[in-house]
């Protein structure tokens, strides 16, 4: 959890942004390509920041994050906070 404690998550979600437009701008995909990467570009920056306030919700309260694997039934599973983390 360290690391993703310094995750700029915003500015990596604007650059990833930005990346696609100026892709789509020099001609290595078109519009209906564009469009499909800038939604699929909004869906994964909502996940984002969904999880970056789980995981301060977490820590505050000093419980777990619930996560689901593929692989396990849900619920089966938790991902464990240290109180001291911050993010």
């Amino acid at each position: 959890m360290q690391d993703f404690r310094n995750l700029d998550v915003w500015h990596k979600a604007h650059e990833l942004s930005l990346d696609v437009l100026c892709a789509r701008d020099l001609g290595y995909f078109g519009n209906s390509d564009f469009e499909r990467l800038t939604a699929n570009t909004v869906e994964v920056r909502k996940m984002l920041f969904g999880l970056r306030k789980a995981i301060r919700r977490a820590i505050r309260e000093g419980t777990s994050i619930p996560f689901q694997s593929p692989s396990r039934p849900p619920g089966t599973t938790s991902v464990p906070l240290e109180p001291s983390t911050t993010i």
